[in-house]
């Protein structure tokens, strides 16, 4: 998919405005080479420019859609009209940029899941979908040290709203953010997220849910030679195949190493089993071990660089990227503009506690863990807490509340940064989050949302007689960050004099004490005993033995490196702001335009 940029400056008056130092095209031909991956520097980037305003998209796909100077990112099933001013009653999974000499408007889906960025001050805003790129804008970086403990304990940039730099922050879910270009005011109305049943016996809500599903399905409208389905063993993608109208006319796409396919019950034999099912055309993209994995540190180093660049380091998920993005620039080349995903807030896994709620939706607080020392005890400055907006209420359920994290966090957080990584490579269609199909869920009971429990009965009467997948092809992250080239380059990373780092030193040796290695064989037949044990037990009992026995433990190498991605970051961020300061404009470190 795409990416973008818009930046505007303020009209103080006439003959006060205030001129940047290069146009359009060449300043966003610079900030494109020095952000971007390469794959994004290959088709020039489409400008919109106005008196006191530019706006660019890189890696122009097809797929992005522009009236007048207006556009967005993603894919609209329904809403002819998501240019106009004012209005977010729009299905999809988008991100809009509209802009006019009077106003800009930025609209986000009804969960955030295409995120946009924003800086605004005195002079000037910025708005993108790469914090990277506002970085450069600014030429100027200010570390956020508050996502620290966040991305320590869970990988992420955490629950607020703040990206790596704490002057940018992130567009909430069902948000319009609008800037009156003639008064210098920006102001933000979003729809409130809230979880209450609905009027109606549980039959008319699964005939609603259903319905909404198979709209979203019938309206999805997608060039079927230029997109793909994500084809997998579970629900999600089995709902969308079994829904669409006409799917033997799309292609679709699964991948993983050449054995899993012909084991019993992958992800990878039942992808295949499915395509058949429905005659599509389909593709299985092989991985043999060297090409799945890195084979030296300076493989892994070249990997996590990829990594951090594409995703603007916004999770620790590398799991399913350790092919070095191989098989989404196969698909590139191949001629695939998007793929159609399952990301769904159907509900939540059963949890018996909050922090069994927080554990599962990868919002721990770091006291949620048994086997590590408390962040007083390396000097941490931030406690960390939930923001107060994200704890659980008075009058909420348990199961209300997690639900609610789900579509307020998880998904707009730690699954829309996993579609990020896609971005240089395709387009993104998550039909599954649709505004009415996220309506209807919402007004669902707890035990309809609970394990997903309505939707997997409607999947069950939709669905072929054909078995669900019990193990994935892939590797786990704890695995994938074992593998030698990957550990020892964790190691080498962490070797380098912290001072710079905005960690503690005594945090820093701590994450590498806890490095270990582990070779891919040893580390798949670990995978495939974890899944079978998985299975044997239902989620209340594991629930149990989790909260009175066993406790959760935090993984060593993943410590490891979430700690090598905030010192990358850090360093990536302040090198491309000194890379764009000044640029643009003649700007001191506060991001001010001077007057003319």
């Amino acid at each position: 998919m795409s990416q973008a940029v818009l930046v505007c400056w303020r009209a103080k008056g006439a003959g006060e405005t205030p001129v940047p130092k290069a146009s359009a095209k060449q300043f966003f031909g610079e900030l494109s080479s020095n952000v971007f991956p390469i794959e994004f520097c290959k088709t020039p980037p489409v400008v919109i420019e106005d008196h006191s305003m530019f706006a660019g998209v890189f890696n122009p796909k097809a797929t992005v859609g522009f009236c007048e100077r207006c556009f967005f990112l993603g894919a609209i099933q329904s809403g002819d009209d998501w240019h106009e001013f004012g209005g977010n009653d729009i299905n999809g999974s988008y991100s809009i940029f509209r802009t006019n000499d009077n106003e800009i408007e930025l609209v986000t889906d009804a969960v955030a899941s295409r995120t946009i960025w924003y800086y605004f001050d005195d002079t000037i805003f910025i708005a993108s979908t790469s914090q990277a790129a506002i970085t450069y804008v600014l030429g100027s970086f200010e570390p956020n040290e508050e996502l620290l403990t966040w991305m320590v304990s869970n990988g992420t940039l955490g629950p607020g709203s703040c990206g790596w730099d704490r002057r940018v922050r992130r567009i909430e879910p069902d948000t319009i953010i609008c800037v009156n270009r003639k008064t210098w005011e920006i102001k933000a109305k979003q729809a409130p997220i809230y979880f209450s049943v609905s009027e109606g016996s549980e039959e008319e809500k699964r005939e609603a849910l259903e319905g909404a599903v198979r709209i979203a399905m019938q309206t999805i409208s997608l060039p079927h030679k230029d997109w793909s389905i994500l084809l997998s063993g579970g629900y999600d993608s089995r709902a969308i195949i079994s829904l669409l109208e006409n799917p033997h006319e799309y292609r679709t796409v699964s991948w993983g190493m050449a054995a899993h396919r012909n084991e019993h019950r992958t992800d990878a034999s039942v992808a295949d089993m499915l395509s058949k099912e429905f005659g599509t055309l389909h593709s299985f993209m092989e991985l043999d071990a060297t090409d799945a994995v890195p084979q030296s540190i300076g493989d892994a180093e070249n990997l996590i660089s990829n990594f951090l660049q594409i995703g603007d380091g916004r999770s620790d998920n590398i799991s399913g990227y350790m092919d070095n993005f191989s098989v989404w620039r196969a698909l590139s080349r191949a001629g695939v503009q998007g793929v159609v995903r399952g990301d769904e807030g159907f509900g939540w896994i059963e949890s018996q506690t909050e922090s069994q709620v927080r554990l599962s939706l990868g919002v721990a607080l770091w006291s949620d863990f048994v086997n590590v020392p408390s962040l007083k005890s390396f000097g941490f400055a931030q406690d960390q807490k939930l923001p107060a907006e994200l704890e659980r209420q008075n009058d909420e359920t348990l199961d209300s509340w997690r639900d609610r994290l789900y579509h307020t966090y998880r998904l707009p957080v730690a699954l829309a940064a996993l579609n990020d990584l896609k971005t240089p490579f395709v387009e993104i269609a998550n039909p599954l989050l649709s505004r009415n199909i996220i309506k209807i869920t919402r007004g669902l009971s707890d035990s309809q949302r609970t394990d997903k429990s309505l939707f997997r009965q409607i999947v069950h009467e939709v669905s072929p007689h054909i078995p669900f997948a019990k193990h994935e092809s892939t590797l786990t992250l704890d695995g994938a960050l074992r593998l030698p080239a990957v550990a020892g380059y964790l190691q080498e990373m962490l070797d380098v004099d912290g001072d710079r780092c905005l960690l503690p030193s005594r945090f820093l040796h701590f994450a590498q004490s806890g490095i270990s290695s582990e070779v891919l064989t040893d580390t798949l037949k670990k995978n495939r005993l974890r899944s079978t044990l998985r299975g044997l037990l239902p989620a209340k009992a594991k629930n149990w033995l989790q909260s009175n026995f066993v406790g959760t433990r935090l993984d060593g190498n993943i410590i490891a490196f979430r700690c090598v991605i905030i010192n990358l970051m850090q360093n990536r961020l302040s090198g491309i702001s000194q890379l764009g300061a000044g640029r643009l404009f003649n700007r001191d470190g506060r991001g001010e335009v001077p007057d003319e």
